[in-house]
């Protein structure tokens, strides 16, 4: 399966202005629930997308599992408590031909930093409930009436008009107060040229998002292969440190999935490489699960670059921000809970859900 075809040359034509109310960049769960939740808000606006959606690629990323106590205390108080289940689940590692619990006895094999957070107990999402639009046909009318598909060129901020303009290779040009920026802080920091009216704090937190990729792997089987309900990790290998695949098993519409993610350098990224990484994977998983080849029927492939998680330091001071721009995602600022020492450490899937709108804190 290829999966890093070129990009198309986009021919370059005459420059086109369009001004709208909002513009919003992204393609993931977490831009799409922005937008679903602020609906009425994004008439005459215009989403900026690089392909074309498919809905496939949304799904196993991890949305139905929240990891760690931070994030699962946030959950039980907020909006999204029903579609948690109330049993915790521990994470385990395959070693000496058997799974076993972190902790115990048995040395895992060395941990990729990105893997470390993901050892901590879990519990399950019900994440369907949540994202009910996704199958909702008139949402997705909405957006595709909105949507525009290009490569973006540059982007830039007129502090004197407060307006933010985007380029695109076609020649297109947008022009709006406010920006949804749903890709990751850093690449927002490499499209803008003029980086010289920016302050140190911005730049700082953008370039601190840059880190690891993820290599998401979904399959589709015909049937369960294994009742385990905890993720669990897989060695890439057993003499190198190169970290693990990281699996759970989950079912959707009746169906049966197995979702992995992989941690690597973006340096290390390559067609051969990837592939090479897959094969390994899939040996492993017919000598753990011996029924996994018979019970293939569809496997899905994708990268994600936001996969670095800010979790430390993931506040933007007020006056380090720039007027109109609203960062969505897993590496977002979140102004009302970064300010906490206990909240600031929601991550991951969670700060997601809480920047799009589709997680909020619960009141009586």
């Amino acid at each position: 399966m290829k999966i890093f075809g070129s990009l198309k040359k986009e021919v370059k034509e005459k420059k086109s202005y369009v001004e709208v109310a909002n513009l919003v960049v992204g393609e993931d769960i977490h831009t799409f629930s922005h937008i679903f939740k602020r609906k009425a808000e994004f008439e005459n606006s215009k989403f900026i997308i690089s392909k074309k959606v498919n809905t496939a690629d949304l799904y196993g990323k991890g949305y139905e599992r929240i990891i760690g106590e931070q994030n699962i205390k946030f959950c039980m108080e907020s909006s999204v408590r029903a579609s948690l289940s109330g049993e915790f689940l521990p994470s385990t590692f395959y070693k000496d031909n058997q799974f076993k619990p972190f902790g115990g006895r048995s040395k895992n094999e060395a941990l990729q930093k990105e893997e470390a957070f993901f050892i901590q107990k879990s519990k399950t999402f019900n994440f369907e409930n949540e994202l009910f639009f996704l199958k909702d046909s008139s949402f997705w009318d909405f957006f595709y009436k909105e949507s525009c598909i290009g490569q973006i060129k540059d982007v830039s901020f007129k502090e004197a008009d407060n307006i933010w303009t985007l380029e695109l290779l076609n020649g297109t040009i947008f022009s709006s107060e406010k920006l949804v920026w749903g890709l990751p802080p850093w690449k927002l920091l490499s499209f803008i040229k003029n980086k010289s009216s920016l302050n140190n704090e911005f730049i700082e937190f953008c370039e601190n998002t840059r880190g690891a990729f993820g290599l998401k792997v979904l399959f589709k089987l015909k049937n369960k292969i294994s009742d385990m309900d905890e993720t669990f990790f897989i060695p890439l290998s057993l003499t190198h440190e190169w970290g693990h695949f990281l699996g759970n098993f989950f079912e959707m519409d009746g169906e049966t999935f197995l979702e992995l993610e992989h941690y690597f350098d973006p340096e290390e990224l390559s067609e051969e490489e990837v592939s090479r990484r897959i094969k390994i994977l899939k040996r492993s998983l017919e000598k753990v699960f011996p029924n996994f080849s018979k019970a293939l029927e569809d496997e899905y492939l994708s990268i994600d670059e936001n996969a670095t998680q800010v979790v430390d330091n993931p506040s933007l001071g007020d006056k380090s921000k720039i007027k109109g721009l609203t960062f969505v995602g897993e590496n977002a600022p979140l102004s009302n809970l970064d300010r906490s020492e206990e909240t600031k450490k929601v991550s991951h899937f969670v700060r997601g859900l809480i920047s799009s709108g589709l997680a909020t804190e619960y009141s009586d």
